[in-house]
């Protein structure tokens, strides 16, 4: 119950079906159910999801409806999608998905599926993206920006040059997941960070796998922009 209000369930899926079935799972124990259509690896891709998912346009806002019509009106319904190639297509996709009436916020992972974490985002081109979804959806769906949002000062940097109003932060919080402090600068890696991240992990008595990945993608060093 303490969670429930800020936990957002991730689902990847390539049928609307199951997508249904899904949600209407895990719907009373989540604030939020959000639709993967962003993340490359082999993994998520297999079958059709993830960033597969870009590509079959009208599959992906049918299982955005799909996961509209099981979830109660209180659990918000969201996306995170990538840039196509070429700025029309994504402004077109864009559309599409605001069109469905079926989410209450969309990420914008400003890379395309082919592109990878060390190739620079391309922020620029999300302006024009928040501006449809803006207009289609009457300014009723909320976009967020990602990419190369390390920290509080340049998601905002960012979120001025696009025209968003949230971003969403992944590496430079797993590097140091203290940089959303507002009382002061990050805290120390090595000295605070990990060693509280290792008492959390014993207590909760969480996987050593996930223990050890995460310890391994805090930055002992500052990251290299």
């Amino acid at each position: 119950p303490v969670e429930k209000p800020y936990l957002i369930y991730q689902i990847g899926s390539a049928t609307a079906s199951l997508a249904y079935a899904a949600v209407k799972h895990v719907a009373q124990d989540v604030a939020g159910v959000d639709l993967n259509c962003g993340c490359p690896k082999p993994f998520s891709t297999h079958g059709g999801m993830g960033s597969n998912l870009l590509s079959t346009p009208d599959l992906l806002c049918d299982i955005l409806v799909a996961m509209r019509k099981a979830a109660p009106p209180q659990v918000s319904v969201t996306c995170k999608i990538r840039l196509l190639p070429s700025k029309e297509d994504t402004i077109e996709l864009a559309r599409k998905i605001a069109r469905t009436g079926a989410i209450d916020a969309i990420t914008v992972h400003c890379r395309t599926k082919e592109m990878r974490p060390r190739e620079k985002a391309l922020s620029e081109r999300l302006k024009e993206v928040a501006q449809v979804i803006r207009e289609e959806s009457e300014g009723k769906v909320a976009v967020a920006v990602n990419g190369d949002c390390w920290d509080p000062t340049e998601a905002e940097r960012i979120m001025q040059l696009t025209g968003v109003t949230a971003a969403m932060i992944a590496r430079g919080a797993e590097s140091n997941p203290s940089v959303f402090r507002r009382e002061g600068p990050p805290l120390s890696i090595s000295k605070v960070v990990a060693p509280q991240w290792i008492r959390y992990a014993a207590m909760f008595d969480n996987p050593f796998g996930n223990t050890k990945y995460c310890i391994n993608q805090l930055a002992v060093r500052p990251h290299l922009k």
